[in-house]
C-alpha cells in the first residue's frame, strides 16, 4: 500500500529509535548497519540489518531472498568498516527469511544444535551468495532469521551461529514452539582489554529464561520449503477450493493457508483468534 522506504521513514521518527532508511539503489529499505560503542566510544560490535523481502527472488516462486546487490553493498561496507576501524570488528546480522545453510547445517548430523526445531526451514527461493561473503568477510558472530515461527534452533555452521530467534507475538500461525511465546536475547560484555564476547538465550513472555540444550537426537529434515514453493502453492489452491466447498478448515490447514498465501482469517484462526477485526 505504500512505498518500503516510506515505512522506515516513518520508522525513524520514533522515540529512541535507531532505524535507519536503507539505499535507495539496491533491493530492500532495511539495509543498515548500527554501531554498538565500547568503553572508548568507538565501535566494538555492529549489528547488521539486511531486507529479505517477502516472496519471489529473480524470478523463481519461493519465499524472498537477499538479493545480489545487497550481497554486494554488505561486503563493500564490511570492507570500508574494516579501513575506519582499522580492524575487523564483529557483529551480529539478522534478516527474515532464513539463509539456504540453515537447512544445510540442519541436515548434517556431525554438527551440533541447540533448541527446537517444529517444522521444515522455509529458506530463500534463491541463494545468493550471502553466506559466502560473511565467510570472507570474517565478521560475523552469528546470523538469525525468523518466518518459522515453531524454529527456535541454533547451529554453529563453519564458524558461524545459525538460527532463529522465538514467536513473540500473537498474530500468525501457531504451533509447539509458536505457543511458548518469547524473545531471543542478546548480551554482549566488553572485557577490560576491550575484547568484545556475547552470548544468547531465550526469555519466555512468563518470564523464565531458557538456556537451550543440545539435541542429542535428530532426524535430517526435507528441504520443503527451500527454493521453489511452487508444490506448496498447488496444495494450498486445492486447499482453498475445498474450503469453498465444505465450509470448515482444520488448524493444520489454516496454518498452511496462513503462511503460504498470507490469508488473514487463516492467519487467526491459527492463533486461536477466532473472531475478525473490522479496521
Amino acid at each position: 500500500m505504500v512505498p518500503d522506504h516510506w515505512i522506515m521513514q516513518q520508522d525513524m521518527t520514533n522515540l529512541h529509535s535507531l532505524t535507519v532508511d536503507g539505499p535507495s539503489d539496491i533491493h530492500g529499505a532495511s539495509n543498515y548497519v548500527v554501531p554498538i560503542l565500547g568503553s572508548d566510544g568507538k565501535p566494538a560490535a555492529y549489528v547488521w540489518l539486511l531486507d529479505s523481502s517477502d516472496d519471489h527472488c529473480l524470478g523463481k516462486t519461493g519465499w524472498g531472498c537477499v538479493y545480489p546487490d545487497q550481497v554486494k553493498w554488505f561486503r563493500d561496507t564490511a570492507k570500508r568498516l574494516k579501513e575506519e576501524d582499522g580492524r575487523v570488528v564483529p557483529g551480529i546480522m539478522f534478516h527474515h527469511i532464513p539463509l539456504d545453510e540453515v537447512n544445510t547445517a540442519w541436515n548434517n548430523l556431525s554438527i551440533e544444535i541447540n533448541g527446537s526445531r517444529g517444522e521444515p526451514v522455509c529458506c530463500a527461493s534463491v541463494n545468493n551468495g550471502l553466506f559466502d561473503a560473511i565467510l570472507e568477510a570474517g565478521n560475523i558472530w552469528g546470523v538469525f532469521h525468523g518466518h518459522d515461527h515453531n524454529n527456535d534452533f541454533v547451529a554453529l555452521y563453519k564458524g558461524v551461529h545459525l538460527g532463529f530467534g522465538r514467536k513473540s507475538g500473537y498474530g500468525g500461525y501457531g504451533g509447539d514452539v509458536a505457543s511458548q511465546r518469547g524473545s531471543r536475547i542478546f548480551e554482549l560484555r566488553q572485557g577490560a582489554d576491550g575484547t568484545v564476547s556475547w552470548e544468547t538465550w531465550i526469555r519466555e513472555e512468563a518470564g523464565a529464561r531458557v538456556e537451550q540444550q543440545k539435541l542429542s537426537f535428530r532426524l535430517p529434515g526435507p528441504a520443503a520449503c527451500c527454493g521453489t514453493i511452487e508444490l506448496n502453492q498447488e496444495y494450498i489452491s486445492g486447499l482453498f477450493e475445498r474450503r469453498l466447498k465444505e465450509g470448515s478448515s482444520s488448524l493444520e490447514e489454516d496454518r498452511r493457508a496462513c503462511r503460504a498465501q498470507d490469508d488473514a482469517g487463516a492467519c487467526r484462526r491459527a492463533a486461536g483468534q477466532d473472531q475478525a477485526i473490522s479496521v
